[in-house]
């Protein structure tokens, strides 16, 4: 919460309050302020780290038609007249990005739209893309910094894009100093400059918030404890007009990663679990191929992913009496003495409404407030007009899609539960229980959900099989070697053209040589080759003209244990 004074924090806390706004509006040597005299309505918000602001001025006079105020710096500041003065607390400073003049009966008006720093960013395209150089690592509190700054780095991509500078605020999360996302981190043309900013912080605890000074203020924000950044109460303090409470699950609720299968081995993993809403309602997201070099890291990473959940889960809200100082991610409490209740939490959104006019001087805060539709969009990395055609990062339950293309080898697919995945590094991988998971052939769709006509079948279970027949398969490759039911090895010319030869079962094991070429058997020049047909014959086949050698290929000698029995009629030779 922004520092107010004594006088200014008491003079926000009565139930009267002489109150003030100003709009100062600068562009190089250009300045114009304007006040309460002129201002008629205001809406600010501000929503997670997005920030916008729509005022109305008064233009009966026509001072404002020759101005143009596209491209100003805005600064909105509320306050109060107090003891001290006029006192006021300025919000981040935005842009004008849209100027309207309206004319009704008895009234002439303009009025300006403006938006923040990271407002800009969402709207920031790469326009170089960006790699992960083994010579020059960077961790996460490098990156950040490069692409707030652009120009070096990841920065590089966006060096067309305007420079913003952090302020890192003592207690942040030092994992950003130890952690090396590396390949993990990659950017294409087009891709969006705040979406990879949100990637680079998800990795950590820490949040965003532009202040006064124009900075981007990164910081981890006080989540438990009894130390308040505010307190809203009925019966003291800082009042509030109405409220509401909800009790509402932490989704996911917990969080489990780890560096399979891109990363080692060796590997590490981390698991962080919210135990209330988990006993509940169990809903886990793998974050996997997360490049860590320990079990301390892939848990710093789960647990600053729940702290994210867990400070995005809404848990109530209520509209009170302008606070000039609150700010988004700021960690009140809220006390309702009627109902003897209280709610604490971070603030996700607030949305203040002025108009002295009216004698409206009120501000709604949300706790929590991760369904915001806009804030979704700008996790997603995109904006309304990119709905259609691009997404930085996309996480669904389920997906229905007639096409999948993946420019890029990192794309993956998993399913840890029943095991099964695919990934531009490993391919198709596969595993579980023996002989429960496999790879499947079938030769229709109507096989396929049938389960019959089994073509080839690749397990967990080591086996390779092709055609099943009898709780067999007809060919089978497993750590015995390979096994042939009723089928043969049948051997090619290197083309895959000509058969040469096959190798069958069936009452005797039957080496043929076919489409006129021979069967050699051959050892190198110190080898043998060796006939042992178990105490039997070595045999021709049933036809009598078989002979050994030829004139030209003779035997050179020949030796034997027993007699050399011919035939009687059968010719000699020296």
């Amino acid at each position: 919460m922004r520092t107010l004074s004594d006088t200014l924090l008491a003079a926000q806390q009565v139930t009267s309050i002489d109150a003030l706004v100003k709009l100062v509006l600068t562009f190089g040597e250009s300045s114009y302020t304007y006040t309460r005299t002129r201002i008629l309505d205001i809406t600010e918000t501000e929503d997670g780290e997005l920030q916008s602001l729509e005022i109305t001025l008064d233009n009966s006079d026509k001072a404002l038609n020759d101005l143009s105020f596209k491209g100003y710096k805005g600064v909105f500041s509320s306050g109060a007249v107090t003891g001290e003065g006029d006192e006021y607390s300025a919000c981040a400073p935005m842009w004008v990005i849209d100027q309207r003049f309206d004319s009704v009966p008895d009234e002439l008006t303009c009025t300006l739209s403006l938006i923040g720093i990271f407002n800009r960013m969402a709207q920031d395209k790469a326009a170089l893309p960006y790699e992960y150089n083994e010579d020059h690592p960077y961790t996460v509190k490098e990156l950040i910094t490069q692409v707030l700054e652009t120009g070096w780095g990841a920065g590089a991509c966006f060096t067309v894009c305007t420079n913003y500078y952090a302020v890192w605020e003592d207690g942040y999360d030092e994992l950003a100093d130890t952690y090396y996302p590396n390949e993990a981190l990659r950017v294409s043309p087009g891709a969006n400059r705040k979406s990879i900013f949100d990637r680079l912080m998800a990795y950590t605890q820490n949040v965003a918030r532009v202040e006064a000074d124009g900075y981007v203020h990164i910081f981890k924000p006080t989540t438990s404890g009894e130390t308040y950044d505010y307190e809203y109460s009925l019966e003291s303090g800082h009042t509030f007009f109405a409220k509401a409470y909800r009790d509402k699950l932490v989704i996911p609720n917990r969080f489990y990663v780890r560096n399979w299968p891109r990363y080692g081995p060796p590997y590490y993993d981390g698991e962080a679990i919210d135990s209330d809403s988990y006993d509940k309602l169990p809903m886990t997201r793998y974050l996997l191929s997360v490049n860590v070099e320990s079990d301390e890291q892939a848990q710093g990473i789960a647990e600053a992913k729940l702290a994210i959940a867990q400070m995005w889960c809404e848990a109530g809200s209520a509209p009170v009496p302008n606070n000039v100082g609150q700010e988004i991610y700021d960690y009140i409490k809220v006390t309702d003495e009627r109902e003897d209740d209280y709610r604490v939490g971070n603030i996700g959104q607030i949305i203040r409404h002025i108009n002295l006019m009216k004698n409206e001087w009120r501000m709604t805060f949300v706790l929590g407030n991760w369904q915001n539709v806009r804030k979704a969009l700008d996790k997603l990395g995109i904006t309304e007009s990119d709905l259609e055609t691009y997404f930085e990062e996309l996480i669904v339950d389920s997906l229905l899609a007639n096409n999948i293309f993946a420019a890029s080898g990192d794309f993956a697919w998993w399913d840890m539960e029943r095991g099964v995945g695919v990934d531009g590094i490993r391919g198709a991988s596969i595993y579980g229980s023996a002989g429960v998971m496999a790879l499947r052939t079938y030769p229709t769709d109507d096989d396929f959900f049938d389960d019959t006509n089994l073509q080839c079948y690749v397990g967990t279970d080591g086996i390779i099989g092709v055609a099943p027949f009898d709780g067999a398969y007809k060919v089978q490759i497993d750590e015995n070697g390979v096994t042939l039911n009723e089928s043969a090895l049948l051997l090619y010319t290197a083309g895959g053209e000509t058969q040469v030869g096959y190798v069958s079962s069936g009452t005797y094991l039957y080496v043929k040589a076919t489409g006129g070429y021979s069967l050699s058997l051959e050892a190198e020049s110190t080898g043998n080759i060796y006939l042992n047909p178990g105490g039997n014959y070595v045999l021709p086949t049933v036809t009598n003209d078989i002979r050994l050698g030829s004139a030209d290929a003779q035997f050179y000698g020949g030796y034997f244990a027993s007699r050399l029995k011919i035939p009687v009629g059968e010719d000699m030779y020296d």
